[in-house]
């Protein structure tokens, strides 16, 4: 399998916040979800069975098949312009998973309860039994009744709301400035080697700035992960059910790297401080422990 190389988060600091989920967190759970596509496709069949009818069945998606029937007669750029507005409306009502359904008892709708437990059903059968997997899932299906290609193609619903980066302040460009007297006075190696220099100090002292703004701000250096590698090992363990051993056999790898590749890649996942979303295995899938 060919390496490769990521990095997690959007830059060297991020907001840690209640509010917003930090992109290091994000882009870890948009790894592992790429990872259980690879190792298990049929995480995705499965949801794409069940779930997926009675989502439709609930009648939470955004009709947009019916809308471009009642836009029919409009131009193509003002039939999108008329349907825009609407799709907003819907990603603004749409109901959110951990309000609605993660901890609540639906008892209003018989589809809409019947939708709920599938998906919890489904995030059991498969070891992602975590808040966020189910929400992830009641996202996915969302997306794909929006757009069939992403359904056909299986493809998972990523997040992508944007966080502040900076509060109030508006000096975020860096500029140089060099008096130079070049080729009346100096020669063109002195004068390359003396802006080269001026430039790397005034270069360093803006990053620096910029750095020291951001942990002035509550922004701190998100986890890392380097290898993608490790979330492929962590979804063998996680929805094959594969014991650490056949990892280590498989991908010619030390007891001690795998063990603590799959700790890595669980910690990264979580929420912090939120017990239920964490990914474990049932004692009885996990197998015995193995002597040193």
């Amino acid at each position: 399998m060919k390496t490769r190389k990521i990095k997690l988060g959007k830059g060297e600091f991020e907001h840690i916040s209640d509010v917003e989920m930090p992109y290091s967190i994000r882009d870890a759970r948009d790894y592992f979800l790429d990872a259980v596509k690879e190792v298990k496709p049929e995480v995705l069949d499965d949801l794409a069975n069940e779930p997926f009818r009675l989502y439709k069945a609930a009648g939470l998606a955004f009709e947009r098949e019916l809308y471009k029937k009642e836009f029919a007669d409009l131009e193509h750029f003002a039939r999108i312009r008329a349907i825009a507005p609407l799709e907003s409306q819907h990603r603004w009502n749409h109901p959110r998973w951990f309000e609605h359904f993660e901890n609540n008892i639906v008892d209003y709708d018989e589809n809409t309860r019947a939708m709920q437990k599938s998906i919890f059903d489904w995030s059991k059968s498969h070891n992602l039994d975590a808040n966020w997997c189910r929400a992830r899932a009641y996202e996915t299906l969302d997306w794909w009744y929006w757009s069939e290609s992403f359904y056909e193609n299986r493809l998972w619903n990523y997040e992508t709301e944007m966080q502040p980066v900076f509060s109030n302040r508006t000096d975020i460009f860096f500029t140089f400035k060099y008096r130079s007297t070049y080729p009346v006075f100096g020669f063109r190696p002195d004068e390359e080697r003396n802006i080269t220099e001026v430039f790397k100090q005034e270069l360093k002292s803006f990053l620096d700035e910029r750095e020291r703004i951001a942990k002035e701000n509550g922004m701190v250096k998100p986890k890392q992960k380097r290898e993608y590698l490790h979330f492929i090992w962590f979804a063998y363990f996680q929805v094959k059910e594969w014991t650490q051993p056949q990892i280590q056999n498989k991908f010619n790898a030390s007891r001690r790297t795998v063990g603590e590749a799959l700790d890595n890649i669980r910690n990264l996942l979580k929420t912090p401080n939120d017990p239920k979303s964490e990914l474990t295995r049932p004692l009885s899938k996990v197998g015995r422990p193995r002597k040193d």
